[in-house]
């Protein structure tokens, strides 16, 4: 669900994305419209999030270099998840109308198939070394 991040013009007229700007949650994020651009972007993010670990939901920062090509910023495989604030909820609302109480429900259903997947006597050792070991 990738979505651009622009910062409106500093003291000294930059748009610098700063993390006083993201803290404050003064950066719009726009839709990816064009497909091309996000088919790439959304290949080489998945490929990063799934190389990382991820589980159940992240976010894979990436900045396009002159040629069009994703490069890596940043990966939070726990970003934001308060209502109204951080690109996380903003990508879901923006890429598939996703608002705040159905994406945590979401994340929740995704954690609970996965939780489902693993044998019981897998979850009762695990449970147990988490413990006693």
């Amino acid at each position: 669900m990738p979505i651009e991040l622009i910062a409106l013009p500093d003291n000294n007229g930059l748009p610098i994305l700063s993390g006083q700007v993201q803290s404050l949650n003064a950066e719009f994020a726009l839709m990816i419209v064009d497909p091309d651009v996000k088919s790439k972007i959304n290949t080489f993010a998945l490929a990063a999030f799934h190389a990382l670990g991820g589980r159940d939901y992240g976010r894979i920062d990436v900045r396009l270099k002159a040629s069009g090509a994703p490069k890596f910023s940043e990966a939070n495989l726990i970003p934001s998840l308060i209502s109204g604030y951080g690109s996380f909820p903003k990508a879901c609302v923006l890429n598939v109308g996703l608002d705040y109480e159905p994406m945590i429900l979401k994340i929740i259903s995704l954690a609970m198939q996965r939780k489902a997947a693993i044998p019981i006597i897998d979850r009762i050792t695990a449970c147990y070394s988490t413990y006693y070991d």
